[in-house]
């Protein structure tokens, strides 16, 4: 349960069988009847160790309890995550189609109306109990997330004003972490460099081609019809502007 919970009725965990209950909030919640005693309880910190260990606790509408989450028998202090980690899911595994536009990293991703991104939000250490995250963004209309860090493009991001998704936990104070959607074409591709003339030198490197929107179309140049395109080889990304 997370940071933001007060109180909890007699009904909280009615026909629900637990054998450990993790809770974050730092001041413990008010109850009014005992749960199973039996229960692994884990709360966040040793400090909050001590607030439910008290005799009274603070009643939400003024005054004082009686505690009646001292009588827990095993209660204990829970692992917190220091940091959250952002990577990309790989196309194989996912629930769809993913566009990843070549030099989309995992927590920057440059993209235009119609992309889908996958991004995967690890807490760490990876033993922290309660993984779950919390996906946001700060322009819907435009980027849309969901809790699973699917992630679509609506609209383009404007010009040096791009869409923040945030990342947050049911930890107290935890980790944080930020996702940021730029405009694909009028800043990244803007910036990438042109050069035809070494395209293909480097024999060495895996070459992959892109369209101007970031969909892949080979690894040769051969055949390509006139236009803009995006080549990767190895670690170079540039413009190739084919006539």
């Amino acid at each position: 349960m997370g940071p933001n919970i007060k109180s909890m009725d007699q009904n909280a965990f009615y026909l629900v069988t637990l054998s450990n209950l993790y809770i974050t909030a730092q001041t413990p919640p008010s109850v009014y009847s005992q749960f199973n005693t039996d229960v692994h309880l884990h709360v966040q910190g040793e400090e909050t160790l001590k607030e439910y260990t008290k005799e009274t606790i603070p009643d939400p509408s003024g005054g004082t309890l009686y505690n009646q989450w001292r009588y827990y028998t095993n209660i204990s202090t829970m692992i917190v995550p220091t940091e959250i980690k952002i990577s990309k899911e790989e196309a194989s595994s996912a629930p769809m189609r993913i566009i990843d536009n070549p030099y989309s990293s995992a927590d920057h991703i440059y993209g235009q109306p119609g992309d889908t991104f996958i991004r995967m939000a690890t807490l760490i250490p990876e033993d922290s109990p309660m993984q779950q995250t919390f996906w946001s963004s700060s322009d819907p209309s435009k980027v849309a997330v969901n809790n699973a860090g699917a992630i679509s493009i609506k609209e383009y991001p404007e010009i040096n004003n791009p869409v923040t998704l945030s990342v947050e936990t049911l930890y107290s104070d935890g980790p944080t972490a930020k996702v940021t959607i730029e405009n694909y074409l009028m800043t990244d591709v803007n910036s990438i460099p042109s050069d035809s003339e070494n395209v293909g030198s480097d024999t060495s490197a895996q070459t992959q081609i892109y369209t101007i929107g970031g969909l892949p179309v080979g690894n040769s140049l051969n055949g390509l019809t006139s236009g803009i395109y995006i080549v990767k080889q190895g670690n170079k990304v540039v413009k190739l502007n084919i006539r």
